[in-house]
């Protein structure tokens, strides 16, 4: 016989419709929003949350789901604990703040871990699974890129750079972005591998301040898109002309062509040699 399910219902479940994500309230809920729209829900509450269904998104969306129920579940604290401008919780603001009358005031959302703290953490667990010599090549220049040090070799020593990627917020996504295109490091997707990596070791071990916040480190934001075959030697447009690869009058295109030639090319090349009046000695393997 095959055991029930006894889990007991989510009050606050996620799902999609049409290709987007939305919260279900539980009806427990309904004197919540009737403050908040103004008049009571005839049923469960639903509310759209602008995000896309994508795997990402609904990880958010549920750690989101989890803290709000969370929240509301402290029958003491909930009007201190919830906050009804849902940023809290990593999502777009919904209602202002003023628009649940509490008696407390909402608790300002704390500061997410920086880059620097999280590398720290990692390069502690890192030193005991590596080699000692991988570990003072390696690791350490990373450090040096992720402290915004590079080796000056008239003063012999480090200079510091504008390019704090340390100090940034590990949910400022876009701001850890810039910064890492920005720097000047040699095998930089092995950069952003290693920061990735330290990332999932912060989340796994709890060190994240905000469970929603989601890995700014993914290799496809830094990655250089492989130049084909087909697209190096295409024509290209010069001065508003058409003009094929080789009459782009850069000294170096001809000199980085590595295309072998093709049999009609072979043929005339040897044909070339045969008629030539020039006296010499014609190589045939």
């Amino acid at each position: 016989m095959q055991a029930r399910n006894t889990a007991p219902k989510p009050l606050v479940s996620v799902y999609a419709e049409k290709g987007v994500l939305a919260f279900r309230f539980s009806s427990k809920y309904n004197p919540l929003f009737e403050i908040l729209d103004g008049k009571a829900p005839n049923k469960q509450r639903t509310m759209g949350l602008g995000l896309r269904e994508s795997p990402e998104n609904w990880k958010l969306a549920q750690s989101a789901a989890l803290r709000i129920e969370r929240d509301l579940s402290d029958s003491e604290n909930w009007q201190i604990l919830f906050d009804p401008t849902f940023v809290k919780y990593g999502l777009a603001v919904k209602y202002s703040a003023a628009a649940l009358k509490l008696a407390a005031p909402i608790p300002k959302a704390e500061t997410e871990i920086t880059v620097g703290t999280m590398w720290e953490e990692y390069l502690v667990w890192k030193k005991t699974v590596v080699e000692e010599t991988t570990f003072k090549q390696r690791y350490r220049k990373y450090t040096n890129a992720v402290k915004g040090l590079i080796w000056d070799n008239r003063s012999r020593a480090f200079t510091t750079t504008k390019i704090q990627l340390g100090n940034i917020p590990l949910d400022r996504d876009s701001a850890i972005v810039e910064a890492i295109v920005a720097i000047s490091v040699s095998e930089k997707n092995k950069l952003s591998s290693a920061l990735s990596e330290a990332f999932e070791y912060a989340k796994t071990k709890g060190l994240l301040v905000n469970p929603t916040t989601v890995n700014p480190f993914v290799l496809d934001k830094f990655s250089v898109p492989a130049v084909t075959t087909q697209q190096k030697y295409a024509d290209k447009v010069v001065n508003g002309e058409t003009v094929e690869w080789h009459e782009t009058g850069d000294e170096n295109t001809q000199e980085d062509d590595r295309r072998a030639f093709t049999l009609v090319e072979r043929d005339i090349i040897i044909k070339a040699f045969y008629e030539s009046d020039r006296q010499g000695t014609l190589l045939t393997s």
